[in-house]
């Protein structure tokens, strides 16, 4: 079982609310994942923005599996953190801001 799963993604912010992801991560089934996803964070709370994470995965158990779970995100400037809940692991994603 692969707990380290590191990866590359690429994520953005369309609105406030609303943002959109895709990126790569070798998941921990030790297969290649591809994803797709989409964001809505209505939940603004001590500059967290909350909500829940909806789209689809590979490497899975089928060739695209659909993926709902929950995420918090946050912002400092040029860097940024997002938690994803899911139901069998938490995954924390670091991220930096190109423009």
């Amino acid at each position: 079982y692969n707990e380290k799963n590191f990866g590359l993604g690429y994520e953005r912010r369309l609105t406030e609310n609303w943002s959109i992801a895709t990126g790569y991560y070798h998941n921990s089934f030790y297969r290649d994942t591809l994803y797709v996803l989409g964001a809505y964070t209505p939940w603004h709370i001590a500059g967290w923005r909350f909500g829940p994470l909806v789209g689809v995965v590979s490497g899975y158990d089928r060739n695209l599996s659909p993926w709902v779970t929950g995420v918090a995100t946050k912002d400092w400037g040029r860097f940024g953190l997002n938690v994803v809940v899911a139901p069998a692991a938490i995954a924390l994603q670091a991220k930096w801001r190109l423009d």
